[in-house]
């Protein structure tokens, strides 16, 4: 299953002056037979993993798409950024982190940005296996 997320620049219409985290949901259309074991990973524009909005290296082989053919092997979420604004820490940008775990209806991202940051892209999901 693949779907598009975002998260606008200014949640509830407000302004924002200074660094925020929003909550930027991820809802499954058809449910998972289950979600136990799944792994979750942030793939950034630039085609890489990241984490804490530092890239870590090469996308993992469980997430063999892209933002515009997202892909998932069995067990996985993989997020896929399109695009961004709002740099935070590194500079690198804006960052996702996961808010709880996956359940079969989906997941929820807490969201980071410095004022009127946001960012587009798309997820793949493929239920565990086993």
């Amino acid at each position: 299953m693949a779907a598009r997320f975002s998260k606008s620049k200014n949640p509830v219409g407000t302004e924002n002056t200074e660094n925020f985290k929003a909550l930027a949901p991820v809802s499954f259309a058809v449910p998972l037979a289950s979600s136990a074991g799944m792994s979750v990973y942030f793939i950034n524009v630039a085609g890489e993993e990241e984490k804490n909005s530092a890239p870590i290296g090469p996308k993992p082989a469980a997430c063999p798409g892209t933002a515009d053919s997202p892909s998932a092997l069995p067990g996985t979420l993989c997020i896929y950024e399109k695009n961004r604004s709002g740099a935070l820490e590194s500079g690198s940008g804006l960052t996702f982190e996961l808010a709880g775990g996956v359940t079969v209806a989906g997941a929820a991202l807490n969201f980071y940005s410095e004022p009127k940051g946001w960012a587009f892209g798309s997820f793949a999901v493929t239920a565990p296996t086993s």
